[in-house]
């Protein structure tokens, strides 16, 4: 069916087919699942190829494509497994997300210096192509454009196009990536996941992608080159046995889960400049016993250090509420208009969190449990100290009489106050004290 220029859909059975001419554009999945199509050419005059028009034709095997298309839309010929041959005109400039992903048996392919951009997996999973002609023109390749492309290997295992590495399928426990890669696409390592003990990584990548280490469970240490400023999400998820990782100051984006699971890593500095901290960035990372997080940050995704349960301290510019830490039995520090205030946090459910007992008015009872260290919180000593003094610092919820049983603990507990604050360098804690009246400057002297 024909209408406006634009093919909309074929119903026959024929397995060679030329498309008429005046047809300007071929609808989306207008040829979609047609078990009997072998060939396709197209006539001057098509600009474009729709969403998934091909999509699945499986014993489609040669696509002859003329000048005037620019546009290969998405999935045009996704899961077209017995295709061999494509010829793609100099006019084209645009490939679109899955264009060509699962062309099993597609061998060669030449890129017309012309193309702009190629789609996410656009080639993912052309698993018999050998041989690839591409500009460097070709700026814009998305993620995993040719990954899983296991015959354009190089020496090395590597396959590396237009300065990305995009899959490794080596032996080498010990991997050296090139000189002139900028970018490690996604799960490029994936295939090595359980022998790969160590990756040197050059200067002049600044792009590591989403997974690309994913599940490297033998992975020990790991340095980042000066210049990396993305680190995507599940980049180093799973790595069960990193214990350090070096992030340069030049990061300015990880993503979330990015570190989740690696249930050996003891600590991490993120650098200034990183401005989020995506949704459980450092779920289950049971070793981890200290985290900075600098004053460029301006949000933490939700339960980004659940399941932290070595975690002594979260040095953070901004609040952090239950849903983000995730339950940790720590001491957070709460910088706050400049100044810095000091809270415990309950473990008990994800729906316990500060922000909820504001709505439901469980004030009362969550003091009271914290004074008394109740059934139903467990904190130890230290902890319970340090969210009385922030609960003092915010008094507006606090009933009267327990600011009168927060006082008397903290009075009653003021050197181990003390040595808190000199252990967490804070001053500020000490200054807290004496400007509620809790204690003073000769006291202290005493």
């Amino acid at each position: 069916m024909i209408k406006d220029g634009v093919l909309k859909e074929y119903y026959g059975s024929d397995e060679e087919i030329v498309i008429p001419k005046g047809v300007t554009s071929i609808g989306n999945r207008a040829f979609a699942v047609n078990k009997n199509l072998i060939s396709v050419i197209f006539p001057e005059g098509v600009t474009r190829i729709g969403d998934s028009a091909f999509c699945l034709c499986e014993s489609l095997r040669k696509v002859s494509i003329s000048e005037g298309t620019t546009k290969i839309e998405n999935e045009a010929f996704r899961g077209c497994v017995r295709l061999k041959e494509i010829t793609l005109p100099e006019s084209l400039s645009f490939i679109g997300d899955y264009a060509f992903e699962d062309c099993l048996h597609l061998k060669n392919v030449t890129i017309p210096k012309g193309v702009k951009y190629i789609g996410k997996h656009a080639f993912f999973a052309c698993s018999d192509l050998k041989k690839l002609d591409i500009s460097e023109n070709v700026k814009n390749i998305g993620a995993g454009a040719f990954g899983f492309c296991e015959s354009l290997v190089n020496n090395d295992g590597m396959v590396i196009v237009n300065h990305r590495l995009f899959d490794y399928f080596g032996s080498d426990k010990n991997i050296i990536i090139p000189e002139g890669v900028t970018h490690i696409e996604e799960y490029a390592f994936l295939h090595v996941k359980e022998t790969v003990r160590s990756v040197s990584i050059p200067d002049g990548v600044t792009y590591i992608g989403e997974g690309a280490f994913f599940c490297c469970e033998k992975l020990v240490n790991l340095t980042l080159p000066k210049g990396v400023t993305n680190i995507g999400k599940e980049a180093f998820g799973e790595c069960r046995s990193l214990v350090s990782i070096s992030i340069p100051d030049s990061v300015s984006f990880i993503g979330s889960r990015a570190f989740q699971y690696c249930s050996s890593l003891e600590r991490m500095i993120i650098p200034e400049g990183v401005t989020s901290i995506g949704e459980s960035t450092f779920e289950d990372c049971n070793s981890l016993t200290s985290i900075t997080v600098p004053e460029s940050v301006e949000c933490i995704g939700k339960s980004a250090f659940k399941g932290c349960k070595k975690l002594n301290s979260i040095k953070t510019p901004i609040t952090i509420d239950y849903e983000q830490a995730g339950g940790v039995r720590c001491i957070l520090i709460i910088k706050t208009r400049g100044k810095e205030s000091f809270y415990a946090f309950s473990s008990k459910t994800p729906s316990d969190n500060l922000s909820d007992f504001i709505r439901t008015g469980k004030w009362k009872e969550y003091d009271q449990e914290l004074i008394n260290n109740g059934p139903k919180y467990k904190y130890k000593m230290s902890n319970r100290l340090v969210g009385a003094l922030g609960r003092l610092l915010e008094p507006r919820k606090l009933t009267k009489r327990n600011r009168e049983l927060y006082i008397g603990l903290v009075t009653k507990n003021i050197k181990k106050i003390m040595s808190i604050s000199e252990s967490l360098e804070c001053p500020e804690m000490i200054q807290a004290l004496i400007d509620l009246g809790i204690t003073s400057e000769k006291s202290l002297l005493a």
